[in-house]
């Protein structure tokens, strides 16, 4: 086995392994090539793990949970019409939009066939939606003369609808749902209406475009405002449509889309590349900084589709690129301390990188990322599966030797990903103590000082305990690491009630995912 020289200054340097490390493209699991040049949308993902995706010329593809085709559709669009929702039943709906004043909604089955057809006669093309609501119902917001915001049954039936609604282009965002009501942002205004069809209230939150409108399990409502002389921020709102507070006092000229954990936690990202969590009360939760060399070079700087945390709440993915000319990608961050967890870079295609072209999304169990990328000098694009698990992060594997007291226990946190924090703390351990951390890729299991040396002895870090038996060493992962890389850590002090002079703390291991 290939010997890894690990350079680890913990708490005083870096973490570092051979450059040109895989990237993460062992993680792709499986890449479908589509016939149009974009697909703005986020999938959809059935309980059985099928996949739909509706590109920019209005196919819309079913996949299999291995990538391979199982049927497509034509929506009979002309342009990017909204995302793709199934019920609870595994009816699939999407939009599409024909040349002419005609807007359509369908409703398949899983097996591709068709269950009806509602026409639209007079809309300019869907705004917002369609989204399944929790009621089961189908919601869109179509640009008027047309029905404009409308609910549809499972059946087909048009339950009501509110007239009026306006925006600049077919974006289709995500209607969003919350507190009884659904939420969609046009033309800068926010607008809450009751599952029966009645406006509840319309807050003006600025920028004169559509918003992507975002709810906590608390329901509060998260979403890029726009006021004059303040630049962009984030705003949260309650179910009524008070202002709650902003984040980001100073202001931006760009934000991304936020989403919200299970936790009540929101992330969104700023121009200034940095990715944000706050807690519901607007408080910082951490912030993190993306940039930096990922692949060929370049910044994480194209990342305007927003983050999306994991259904598990356990991380947060992001599609972006490192700006004009390079290389795309996907990096998970940890949910709880946003350091990264894992990376994948897009391959270049014909010769030329890959951008992403949505916010990704993630399987029910949160164990694969989805995200559609483009080749924009060929017009070509893909749909990509990642593997997007996450390994335990230290491993207790015993064989501590108890000195004067019982034997030091040692804990292990942090990814062993680029630029995640990693830090091992030692505890009941002799107070004031000379500690030697010993820091291997490999298992010797070797008899030592009455005791066991666990890891390879490739690096040996000092310090001292403090007065309670305690010592922190941390230091932050400055490479890419390459896939199924094993560390191992352990603790020896010098300890006069020892056997042979000697205590050791439990051994520690973590693995790159």
């Amino acid at each position: 086995m290939r010997s890894y020289i690990v350079l680890l200054m913990l708490g005083f340097g870096l973490m570092a392994l051979p450059s040109g490390s895989a990237l993460g493209d062992e993680r792709v699991k499986w890449r479908f090539e589509m016939s149009s040049d974009f697909a703005r949308h986020r999938s959809a993902v059935a309980a059985d793990g099928s996949v739909y995706v509706n590109d920019v010329g209005g196919t819309l593809y079913a996949l299999a949970p291995d990538g391979s085709l199982r049927w497509t559709f034509d929506t009979g669009g002309q342009g990017s019409q909204g995302p793709v929702t199934l019920g609870a039943d595994g009816t699939v709906y999407v939009a599409g939009d024909p040349l002419g004043s005609e807007t359509f909604i369908h409703a398949l089955n899983p097996d591709g066939s068709l269950k009806w057809t509602v026409v639209d006669p007079d809309g300019q093309g869907v705004i917002a939606g369609p989204n399944v609501g929790p009621d089961g119902n189908i919601y869109v917001v179509t640009e008027l003369p047309a029905l404009s915001a409308f609910a549809l049954s499972p059946a087909g039936d048009v339950l009501w609808n509110v007239p009026g609604f306006i925006e600049n282009g077919q974006v289709g965002e995500e209607i969003v749902f919350g507190n009884g009501d659904l939420y969609f942002c046009l033309g800068g205004v926010v607008h809450a209406l009751d599952d029966g069809g009645d406006v509840e209230w319309s807050v003006t939150v600025g920028g004169g475009q559509e918003r992507q409108v975002a709810v906590g399990p608390e329901g509060h409502l998260y979403v890029e405002t726009f006021f004059p002389g303040v630049g962009k921020r984030l705003g949260a709102f309650d179910a009524n449509g008070d202002l709650l507070w902003q984040a980001l006092s100073s202001g931006t000229n760009a934000l991304t889309a936020p989403d919200v954990g299970a936790d009540g936690a929101v992330y969104i990202m700023r121009n200034t590349l940095q990715l944000f969590a706050f807690h519901a009360d607007g408080t910082t939760k951490w912030v993190t900084n993306p940039s930096g060399s990922f692949g060929a070079g370049g910044d994480f700087q194209n990342t305007t589709n927003g983050p999306i945390v994991s259904p598990d709440d356990v991380q947060v993915a992001l599609a972006g690129s490192g700006g004009f000319g390079q290389p795309g990608g996907v990096r998970s961050f940890d949910a709880r301390n946003g350091s990264e967890l894992w990376r994948v870079e897009f391959p270049l295609e014909n010769g030329q990188t890959l951008v992403p072209h949505s916010r990704v999304t993630f399987s029910p169990d949160s164990q694969t990322v989805y995200v559609s990328v483009s080749n924009p000098q060929d017009d070509s694009s893909y749909f990509y599966a990642i593997d997007a698990r996450t390994l335990p992060l230290w491993t207790d594997l015993g064989s501590g030797l108890a000195g004067g007291n019982e034997a030091p226990c040692l804990t292990g946190s942090g990814a062993l990903a680029f630029q995640s924090t990693v830090a091992f703390e030692l505890t009941n351990a002799t107070p004031l103590a000379t500690a030697t951390f010993v820091v291997g890729t490999q298992a010797v299991n070797a008899p030592f000082k009455g005791g066991v040396l666990v890891p390879s002895p490739e690096l040996l870090v000092a310090g001292v305990t403090d007065a309670a038996g305690a010592l922190t060493l941390s230091g932050s992962v400055s490479l890419v690491l390459p896939s199924g890389l094993t560390m191992l850590a352990q603790t020896w002090l010098a300890d006069s009630g020892a056997p042979h002079g000697y205590a050791a703390s439990n051994a520690i291991m973590a693995s790159v995912p």
